[in-house]
């Protein structure tokens, strides 16, 4: 099978890994992975055919992954927060209920039924305080590292260089970024993935 790269930097070959992720971002990126048609029905009135992320936006409303706000807006600059960003990952899933083991996740908040999933999957766990924190925005490089986590791609360190200037080997999402960015293909065992050809 072939790993296809899902992110992208933000040019001059740089990624900014600590900076917050949009909610166009997140949604390039999903239906990147997703390799579904893009396009459709435009529902939002802050959306124009001339975005960058227009066909990927309008495609992700057609599946259902995304929806926009009650004045009709989508707001594609707005940061992503952590129990959005689990939502719309899980919306690939057949979600079962469970207990959220946040306390600030209660069982009547509106993302309680994902974020425990997503707990229970192994994407996501909590600070040191024990709280989930669902309000709190999230990185680039948090994103990347939940979405791999959620799609099963392990990783860890390669040959493959980083394709980024601002991510250093010493940076702690280092190898899950390179794991999202550098296409390659490869074989998975209980030790881990291991890479066969990656794109040089």
């Amino acid at each position: 099978l072939a790993s296809l790269g899902m992110v992208e930097g933000v040019g001059g070959g740089k990624f900014a890994p600590e900076r917050t992720i949009t909610r166009a971002e997140f949604t390039v990126m999903a239906m990147r992975f997703a390799r579904l048609p893009e396009g459709g029905e435009n529902p939002f009135s802050d959306v124009t055919s001339s975005d960058w992320f227009y066909d990927q936006v309008v495609g992700a409303v057609q599946y259902g992954w995304i929806t926009g706000y009650t004045d009709g807006t989508f707001r594609p600059e707005q940061p992503v927060s952590r129990a959005e960003l689990v939502k719309l990952i899980a919306s690939y899933f057949t979600v079962e209920g469970g207990t959220s083991p946040f306390p600030d996740v209660p069982a009547g908040h509106w993302a309680a039924e994902v974020v425990s999933f997503a707990a229970e999957e192994g994407w996501v766990s909590g600070y040191p305080d024990g709280t989930f924190r669902p309000d709190a925005p999230v990185s680039r490089a948090e994103a990347v590292k939940i979405l791999n986590h959620a799609l099963d791609r392990r990783a860890g360190e390669r040959a493959a260089a980083l394709p980024f200037t601002d991510v250093e080997k010493g940076h702690w999402a280092c190898d899950e970024i390179r794991e999202a960015a550098v296409s390659h293909t490869y074989r998975k065992s209980g030790e881990g993935e291991t890479w066969l050809t990656y794109e040089r």
